[in-house]
């Protein structure tokens, strides 16, 4: 039985490591990928603890009136789960 569980672990093994492969080269397609840069945020809302891995419109927008070194930004997402 051991044999068995060891050839399914394996391939399970590889995808994951692709996926992670992937993950940090998702930005090797431009010449400046060392220059991009994701922000993340966390919010406690009534209790509620929230991660998030994209910025709104407004928060892009000033990011690049506040900051001189953010060159651009963009937003995505709304924030609509907190407009309760």
């Amino acid at each position: 039985m051991s044999g068995f569980c060891q050839h399914q672990s394996l391939p399970g093994f590889r995808i994951h490591l692709l996926f992670i492969r992937s993950e940090f080269s998702y930005d090797e397609f431009d010449v400046n990928a060392y220059r991009i840069f994701r922000v993340d945020w966390e919010i406690l809302f009534g209790g509620t603890h929230t991660c998030r891995a994209a910025v709104t419109p407004p928060m892009a927008e000033t990011l690049v009136r506040n900051y001189p070194e953010v060159e651009a930004a963009t937003g995505s997402g709304t924030g609509a789960p907190f407009a309760q």
